[in-house]
């Protein structure tokens, strides 16, 4: 089943803010939306956010910006040994594409309206982006 994500609303209840994110069915058949169900995996490819560096992409801490430190404070330092192995392992975090990955979410609660989907967890992804969701 196909649906598109259609971002976040804020609801006030009982003087508390629940934040909900809403997906909508937008096939035109709506003949599985007749049945109950209660758990759905959500299959999304999450915002691709470019070439970043060490520091945003891994949460490395940066250097001092102090102490004759004038340019380099947010480089990621050593990346290997001096001899002994002479190359840098394999592993390594380094600086690259941070984003547009294929993410998985197993949602068993959310509340239904008619076809629109109210689910308390974050969803990867844009807002009107499409949505790949089976119904377990």
């Amino acid at each position: 089943m196909i649906f598109l994500n259609k971002g976040t609303k804020h609801f006030f209840y009982k003087k508390k803010i629940f934040l909900f994110n809403i997906i909508k069915y937008i096939n035109y058949n709506n003949f599985f939306l007749n049945f109950n169900f209660k758990n759905m995996l959500i299959n999304s490819i999450s915002k691709g956010k470019g070439f970043q560096g060490v520091i945003k992409r891994w949460n490395f801490r940066t250097k001092d910006k102090s102490h004759g430190c004038s340019l380099s404070y947010r480089t990621m330092g050593s990346t290997g040994q001096c001899q002994d192995p002479g190359r840098v392992l394999k592993g390594k975090k380094m600086p690259g594409r941070m984003g547009f990955k294929k993410i998985s979410i197993y949602i068993n609660f959310f509340l239904r309206k008619k076809n629109f989907f109210f689910i308390k967890k974050i969803l990867p992804g844009k807002k009107n982006d499409y949505l790949n969701v089976k119904i377990i």
